[in-house]
């Protein structure tokens, strides 16, 4: 086809690069940093193989669509900075748009799935001057959701109802995370449907001794966790975005399991039932009910969204690298001392982001050698396993 000169004379020397946080899942385009997606077209996958290699003048990267939707599609990813110029460092670009707060770091479960079972923490209650120093940080981002949640029960957080009233006067929404077992009446009241994102119930069965297998909790607590769960479910069902209940051990009835809760529980209410892959957090769990992922033959890989776009922020006050560091193994920086940027601009954290994007080989002892979400490639048939 004939071809469209979008260059202008002074721009004609630049050469330019597809963003080191762009991949591909299926049909759909994604960016890390600005979150944006973008539809391909069957024939565009392929297209974008041939991105990934490709550094030149953009006219370049014209040269390669056959159609003119491939024309557009090229546009756009420039006119977003999804294709961009090649000696431009992206390692130090970082945008949070999901936080993770340690409000309590300990749990009343030790569900056989979770670190929490091999390696129990102790009790630790994040200060509220902590807390409103978190807040006040964030509060001029663009936050989809704030969790107050690492491997642990947020609702023995002596000021869960406290940082909730928080969170509804400055404009933030809760993802809540949540056993269930302390899901009192009370708490149910308190909570509003505007408080919330989404909500994620751990139950990993409908039979009591099997729960209390699971979850390393007594039988006579069984009965009325399910109950909570039911009116809780009957109230915010057809009023909040996401609600699931989350089925952990990876065990060959699983699916049974899953079968049996989604026909117990659709009974109060729209609900979604999964089953999830647990695995085993980064190197921090291994056993019969964990899937295990080691990535120490590779060398660079392609990406992970944590380091670009999550805050995970201790009891302490320090930011940590992610969800899947159990141990807080590594910690970037702490927030009583500087700020979200400074932290996550400095050059420790342009080292590990440009080690985790594939700008740098991966040392041996990153945690993400053993987890699951690190991309091993940067166009995948169908989601990373969670």
């Amino acid at each position: 086809m004939s071809q469209i000169n979008y260059q202008s004379k002074q721009q004609s020397d630049i050469i330019y690069k597809m963003s080191m946080f762009s991949h591909v899942i299926g049909n759909q385009l994604f960016h890390d940093i600005s979150s944006e997606e973008y539809i391909l077209q069957p024939h565009q996958n392929s297209l974008f193989d041939q991105l990934l290699n490709l550094t030149g003048p953009k006219n370049d990267f014209f040269s390669i669509c056959s159609k003119p939707e491939d024309l557009k599609l090229i546009q756009k990813l420039i006119d977003d900075r999804v294709i961009l110029p090649v000696d431009e460092d992206e390692t130090g670009y970082y945008y949070p748009f999901l936080v993770d707060i340690e409000t309590n770091r300990h749990c009343n479960a030790q569900c056989v799935y979770c670190p929490q079972s091999e390696s129990r923490k102790k009790k630790g209650v994040m200060s509220q001057v902590i807390f409103d120093n978190i807040i006040h940080q964030i509060k001029p981002y663009d936050i989809e959701w704030v969790a107050f949640t690492h491997y642990n029960e947020p609702l023995l957080d002596p000021f869960f109802t406290e940082r909730v009233i928080q969170l509804r006067e400055n404009n933030l929404k809760l993802y809540f995370t949540t056993n269930a077992t302390l899901l009192i009446q009370k708490v149910i009241d308190f909570l509003k449907p505007n408080d919330l994102v989404g909500v994620i119930f751990n139950l990993p069965s409908i039979e009591p001794e099997e729960w209390s297998h699971f979850m390393q909790l007594p039988t006579h607590l069984f009965e009325q966790t399910i109950r909570q769960m039911e009116m809780f479910i009957d109230k915010f069902s057809d009023k909040i975005e996401l609600l699931s209940i989350f089925i952990n051990g990876t065990t060959e009835n699983q699916d049974s399991r899953r079968d049996n809760i989604d026909k117990h529980f659709s009974k109060f209410g729209n609900v979604e039932v999964v089953n999830q892959n647990s695995h085993n957090r980064a190197g921090s769990i291994s056993n019969k009910y964990t899937n295990s992922y080691s990535h120490i033959n590779q060398s660079h890989f392609y990406g992970c969204e944590r380091i670009a776009g999550h805050l995970h922020v201790s009891w302490e006050g320090k930011c940590f690298l992610c969800c899947q560091d159990y141990y807080q193994s590594i910690t970037l920086g702490d927030l009583q001392k500087n700020s979200i940027k400074d932290i996550m601009s400095s050059n420790e954290v342009k080292k590990l982001r440009g080690e985790i994007y594939g700008v740098y080989p991966m040392r041996q002892n990153l945690p993400c050698r053993q987890c699951v979400q690190l991309r091993k490639k940067r166009n995948v048939v169908s989601q990373i396993p969670y």
